[in-house]
């Protein structure tokens, strides 16, 4: 389970608000009466809580993770209960679940600018930012958009379009990074360097 590695060491609260995100959307879908909607966000969730269950037992964060998810289902419940007596309209319930998105897509930031300043740096990084994890957020915010096109629902094409554009930064971040690297690990072979050490490093540097 390759993909769960990169997905946990992204940020330590996502599963909870990866989670708490497809309740929103698979409500708003219920609500809305969109099959497709409803059906997609509520294998989400399944998938969520199962990420979740093993993120919990693997993390050596786990007083976090229970505050993080008590705070969650504390927001989710009084969201509900909004619902059932009727305080939020449909437009309430997709502004909500457009929210959930906004913060979901935004996760990624905290990858990307850390990045960023390695690039800076000259820093050698290549977790900063996973490869697998954004092509997967690049395709899935893209099909989405074209949905919510196709159904003319602003509530499901904003949140995707920025998704799609944080993407592509990180994409394009992820390609700049690498070249950086492999640029690092040409240069001690071209000033000469003799150090067993460097040498060695510049060999797993390559390998990369």
């Amino acid at each position: 389970l390759p993909i769960f590695a990169t997905y946990f060491k992204c940020v330590r609260c996502r599963p909870n608000c990866s989670l708490c995100s497809t309740l929103l959307w698979f409500k708003y879908g219920y609500i809305l009466g969109d099959a497709a909607m409803t059906v997609v966000n509520g294998f989400g969730m399944l998938l969520s809580m199962l990420s979740l269950a093993v993120y919990y037992q693997n993390t050596g964060y786990k007083r976090v993770t229970e505050l993080q998810g008590i705070l969650g289902l504390t927001v989710v419940a009084a969201w509900l209960v909004a619902i059932a007596r009727g305080w939020l309209t449909l437009d309430g319930v997709g502004l909500s679940a457009m929210s959930g998105s906004v913060v979901m897509y935004a996760m990624p930031l905290v990858s990307l600018v850390r990045a960023l300043r390695q690039v800076a740096g000259a820093a050698i990084c290549p977790a900063s930012v996973s490869l697998e994890m954004v092509t997967v957020a690049l395709l899935v915010s893209l099909a989405w958009v074209a949905y919510g096109a196709c159904i003319h629902d602003r509530y499901v094409l904003i949140p995707n379009a920025l998704g799609f554009f944080l993407s592509v930064c990180q994409l394009g971040l992820w390609g700049l990074q690498r070249t950086l690297r492999h640029r690092q690990a040409a240069q001690p072979c071209k000033s000469g360097a003799q150090d067993p050490l460097l040498l060695q490093r510049t060999i797993e540097l390559r390998k990369l």
